[in-house]
């Protein structure tokens, strides 16, 4: 994509923002629309260190993150700002997500959220 990520700022649980610039390099998953804690495990499970897997999800009310295969950051999007700045519409059962560098470089859109092993060496790259 080659694309910059947006400097848009994301709510915690708690209603405080969270700047995603921050959170980089990140695995960002948009989660509203779809019952997807299986594949936000999976991709958390499959993160290296250094890289942090961030759900997204639409309004105000934060989605948990999956209790099980590794650390995801939960974040809401009360605007929907994220994804109309990535143009990305909400499609029911699909979880788009996004690779981001350290530079805030978006270097891989899946379209839909598959497989681990599908995005398994982008992870692995971005955690370089």
């Amino acid at each position: 994509m080659g694309g910059s990520l947006p400097a848009v700022d994301r709510v915690a649980d708690d209603q405080r923002p969270v700047p995603l610039r921050g959170l980089l390099p990140a695995m960002i998953i948009l989660v509203d629309g779809c019952a997807c804690a299986e594949q936000v495990a999976a991709a958390a499970s499959a993160a290296p260190d250094g890289v942090q897997v961030v759900s997204v999800a639409a309004g105000r009310k934060v989605t948990p993150a999956p209790p099980v295969g590794g650390p995801v950051r939960a974040l809401a999007d009360p605007a929907g700002e994220l994804r109309a700045a990535l143009h990305l519409p909400a499609q029911a059962g699909a979880a788009p997500a996004l690779l981001v560098d350290r530079a805030g470089t978006v270097v891989r859109v899946l379209p839909e959220l598959g497989a681990a092993a599908d995005y398994r060496g982008d992870l692995i790259r971005l955690g370089g």
